[in-house]
């Protein structure tokens, strides 16, 4: 997984909107959203390369939390997310 770019000068918390298109190709998406500690950490929108939009909680870089995936086929997954995986239930 991709570190999130290093961001002199932006309080934790801010709002960032990633829009070079060297960025989206590094880390595989374009994101606006909350940080902490230099991670992509609280509410945020994440647009992908593959055309898939996840709105929703992150942690630790990934989505984590309560999030509405819309893939690029117009399917929708709204729920729970662990470690950037859709959580299952046994």
């Amino acid at each position: 997984m991709a570190s999130a770019p290093a961001r002199s000068g932006v309080n934790d918390l801010s709002r960032l909107f990633l829009t070079t298109k060297s960025a989206a190709q590094r880390l595989g998406f374009v994101y606006e959203g909350e940080w902490l500690a230099d991670q992509i950490e609280g509410q945020g929108e994440a647009v992908y390369v593959n055309g898939n939009v996840y709105k929703g909680s992150f942690k630790n870089n990934q989505r984590h939390g309560v999030g509405e995936m819309i893939f690029a086929n117009g399917a929708v997954y709204d729920g729970e997310w662990v470690n950037g995986q859709r959580a299952t239930t046994e």
